[in-house]
C-alpha cells in the first residue's frame, strides 16, 4: 500500500520509495483565483502539484498586452521549469 495518495497524476507514476521523499515536504494548499504561483526573475520558493483546476501561464508584452500561453492541471507541476531542468 502505498503512504501517500494524490488524485495529481505526476505524484500517481512515482514509486513508493520516491513518494516517501516527497510526503515529508508536501502540504495541501487552498489556492484563491488569480494567485501567483510565480513570476519572471525571481527564484522560485514553491512547486504546485495541482489536484484539481488549472494553472494558467501568462507573457506580458512590453506594452502591457497579454496572452495565456499555457495550461497545467492535475497531470503536471506548476512552475513548470522543475520539469524543464531535469
Amino acid at each position: 500500500m502505498r503512504p501517500f495518495e494524490s488524485k495529481n497524476l505526476f505524484l500517481l507514476h512515482l514509486t513508493t520509495p520516491q513518494i516517501v521523499v516527497f510526503e515529508r515536504i508536501l502540504e495541501p494548499l487552498a489556492l484563491p483565483r488569480d494567485f501567483e504561483l510565480a513570476s519572471i526573475g525571481l527564484p522560485v520558493s514553491h512547486y504546485y502539484f495541482l489536484e484539481s483546476g488549472i494553472a494558467s501561464m501568462v507573457a506580458t508584452s512590453p506594452e502591457g498586452k497579454k496572452a495565456e500561453i499555457g495550461l497545467v492541471g492535475r497531470d503536471g507541476i506548476s512552475p513548470p521549469v522543475l520539469t524543464m531542468e531535469a
